[in-house]
């Protein structure tokens, strides 16, 4: 009878630390998943996508200020004509700044402002979009061709916009993505 007692609590003993190790097994799975999970999210927002908050009035009416938008880093591709996109290198009092603008013009194309419109290679180009008369600035003598490996970007607030008139063209990898999307506020979440 001692002897049966003794195997009973050794079963016992198994069963417990079979008991243990399964939980043990399950914690560390739910563990590998969370991290594995939280490290591909964070690559995925450092690499492919970011989030970035409008500052000011010059893309009103597309966007306002405050507004916060989802943003397709470029990695394989260009900005195309219209994109709305971010850029970096525009020098705003002394620093760097990340500006929101909308691609009008790629290398080669000749960019013209006459009569409060745009020309591209000779064609006035529709721009439901735009607010206000645009007019040329002083960064620019038009007609104006644009160099290799730059774009010309207005801001769609044409009348309250600091953009290519002003502070030129940009490199094209000074474009750190294209905006896919506005997700603050709500009631005005949009995809583009």
């Amino acid at each position: 009878m001692v002897e049966g007692s003794v195997e009973d609590r050794t079963l016992l003993q198994e069963e417990d630390v079979k008991e243990i190790n399964g939980f043990v097994l399950v914690v560390f799975n739910f563990l590998e998943v969370f991290t594995s999970t939280f490290v591909f999210v964070i690559m995925l927002l450092l690499l492919v996508v970011r989030a970035v908050g409008v500052d000011g009035s010059s893309m009103e009416h597309t966007l306002t200020h405050s507004d916060k938008l989802i943003v397709l880093n470029y990695f394989f591709s260009q900005p195309n004509y219209k994109d709305i996109v971010v850029l970096n290198g525009v020098n705003i009092k002394g620093c760097d700044a990340l500006i929101v603008k909308r691609v009008i013009a790629k290398e080669g194309d000749v960019v013209d402002i006459k009569d409060s419109s745009v020309y591209v290679n000779g064609v006035k180009l529709n721009e439901p979009y735009a607010v206000g008369k645009t007019l040329p600035g002083n960064a620019i003598s038009y007609p104006f061709k644009v160099p290799k490996g730059f774009i010309f970007y207005l801001g769609d607030n044409r009348e309250n916009s600091g953009d290519a008139r002003s502070f030129g063209v940009l490199p094209v990898d000074k474009s750190k993505g294209r905006v896919i999307g506005r997700f603050l506020p709500l009631r005005k979440f949009t995809i583009f």
